[in-house]
């Protein structure tokens, strides 16, 4: 199983800015999800961060507007988004790939850095044996990949990614490919109340329902 991106350039970070051995949570892991950052900045900013050991930040990938970069191997636990603890469900600096992007506050993602932050989806989730899709918070379901924003995980309050990611268009992109076998496996679930509360939860945060998801509630009269 490849531990770095084929379609990514290697920059590497320093060693010294990963893993929780005092913790007792080790160096590696696998992932089940991502979580979406706004760099805040350009490329000189990153490694400006990235390589000051006085800074406690670290992630595996950076989207550019004409490239991705990878700093360390995506099994590695990197200090991305202030959150080791299980608190609602996950710790995702140990249970998620953290990906930068390039640009400000405010701005939205390039169709570029769409792309490519998608095509990076698609690969991390197929190194680690998941092929399906849902936006953050949702039940860690065997073969699902969770998208996350920085202030959904975080122990500490913060804007980021401060509303540039087109999440619609993200999930649209990566449900491209949804099947039949999808759409009844989310009937099935559609008759438990894990599924209502899931709905009712993107509701609340103003998050779509998926086409897959659309399909399931019809056939139910939702």
């Amino acid at each position: 199983m490849p531990v770095r991106c084929p379609f990514a350039i290697w920059r590497p970070g320093p060693l010294e800015k990963i893993g929780y051995e005092a913790l007792g949570l080790g160096w590696r892991g696998p992932k089940r999800g991502d979580v979406k950052h706004s760099a805040e900045g350009e490329w000189a900013g990153i490694y400006s961060v990235l390589d000051d050991l006085n800074r406690r930040a670290s992630w595996q990938f950076t989207v550019g507007y004409d490239r991705i970069e990878q700093h360390y191997d995506w099994d590695v636990h990197c200090w991305h988004a202030g959150d080791v603890d299980d608190d609602g469900g996950v710790r995702a600096n140990i249970d998620f790939v953290g990906i930068e992007h390039l640009g400000l506050a405010g701005t939205p993602l390039t169709p570029s850095q769409i792309a490519m932050t998608t095509r990076l989806t698609v690969w991390l989730a197929n190194q680690n044996g998941r092929t399906r899709f849902a936006r953050y918070p949702a039940p860690n379901v065997s073969g699902w990949w969770l998208l996350a924003e920085h202030n959904q995980v975080s122990d500490v309050p913060t804007a980021c990614p401060s509303g540039r990611v087109n999440w619609v268009q993200v999930i649209e992109i990566l449900e491209d490919d949804v099947t039949q076998e999808e759409v009844d496996r989310l009937k099935a679930l559609n008759r438990t109340a894990a599924f209502f509360a899931q709905m009712a939860t993107k509701a609340a945060n103003g998050q779509p329902a998926t086409q897959a998801e659309k399909a399931a509630l019809t056939f139910y009269g939702q």
